[in-house]
């Protein structure tokens, strides 16, 4: 049996134990099938794709997800909080608890405010993943799938240069990259035709980072703030200034100003003083307005000098759980990054 079997048959397992069952959904109405990779429930015929998430606090966004079918979360614990935020962005789940969200035609369940944890089997959440998508293979991938060489000049491309080159670039050590690119062909991620490396399965290896992303941005060295306004982001003078504008603000720029941003993101590997006192930003302690992060090492430029990479920023969006950056996202995946992505 497959490895993603064996966590899907202790999906199907805990689902079938855990869901608040009704006299519109009965346990006869759980259908279950895996397509590719995925694990497909369907519902009196509605299809969706089960994904596990890993607890998350009251405060931290679900990532957005781009699936064939909708999304139904098996989750550890929503608050009743939590789970109303979910029910308002329309994202079905079901937790440990019983408590769920899932509208379809014909039926509207909404359970929100239990507590006890159902006794479910072990083997929920995939073992160990290795390094790949912690921070090392983080900033490993994200130099590799920004490399403009990567398909257009590949002899020249990080990939297949020196692993001490390589290792400079993306600020890690010699161990660490020979380490990730032997889990990376391990994982069906690279091969090697020759004396040249490619990348393969490249939408996989995309989503999984991505999502790897959206996690490990939460842990990292960022500065949270309020603004009474944020109108004055298209005044600034990013590439002057010594930064680069992210997530929303990065979006507007990329899309032509489809996207009007809500929040702001900038990266700086410096502290921005002049922008902080200009804008009369405030620490914040609880929801934020705008926030700075640290640049990762190694990643090439994107095709505005004021924002970051597409990559970056449509990872940032994808990162909000917000859905109306999900438009934005999509294009800026057709735009700047299906080429590169889908060509492998």
């Amino acid at each position: 049996m497959k490895r993603a079997e064996v966590h899907f048959a202790a999906w199907i397992k805990t689902l079938e134990k855990v869901f608040p069952y009704s006299d519109a959904i009965t346990r006869e109405h759980l259908r279950f099938s895996v397509e590719g990779d995925e694990l497909i429930l369907r519902l009196r015929g509605q299809p969706f794709v089960v994904k596990y998430l890993k607890p998350v606090r009251d405060a931290e966004p679900v990532p957005l997800e781009f699936k064939p079918h909708p999304v139904l979360y098996l989750a550890d614990r929503f608050s009743a909080e939590k789970a109303e935020e979910m029910r308002a962005a329309h994202r079905p789940f079901v937790d440990l608890r019983g408590n769920a969200f899932i509208s379809i035609p014909g039926v509207y369940l909404f359970v929100a405010g239990r507590h006890a944890k159902a006794d479910v089997s072990e083997g929920l959440l995939p073992g160990t993943t290795g390094k790949l998508f912690k921070k090392s293979g983080i900033q490993l991938i994200g130099l590799l799938l920004t490399d403009p060489n990567l398909d257009d000049d590949p002899d020249h491309a990080w990939l297949n240069r020196s692993v001490r080159d390589l290792a400079d670039k993306a600020g890690l050590s010699l161990g660490s990259v020979s380490e990730l690119l032997a889990e990376m062909k391990a994982r069906e991620f690279m091969v090697a035709d020759g004396r040249t490396k490619r990348l393969i399965n490249r939408r996989k290896l995309f989503d999984a980072w991505v999502h790897a992303y959206a996690e490990f941005r939460l842990r990292r060295k960022r500065q949270c703030f309020t603004a009474d306004s944020i109108g004055w982001w298209e005044n600034r003078h990013p590439s002057k200034e010594g930064f680069r504008w992210g997530g929303e603000p990065g979006a507007a720029i990329l899309t032509g100003r489809f996207l009007r941003p809500g929040k702001l993101t900038l990266y700086a590997d410096q502290p921005l003083y002049d922008l902080v006192v200009d804008a009369n930003l405030h620490t914040a302690t609880g929801d934020w307005t705008v926030e700075i992060l640290e640049p990762l090492p190694g990643f090439a430029d994107g095709p505005d000098p004021n924002c970051v990479h597409p990559l970056l920023v449509y990872a940032d969006l994808i990162a909000t759980g917000d859905n109306r950056n999900a438009e934005a996202a999509r294009r800026i995946y057709a735009d700047h990054l299906r080429r590169t992505i889908e060509s492998a």
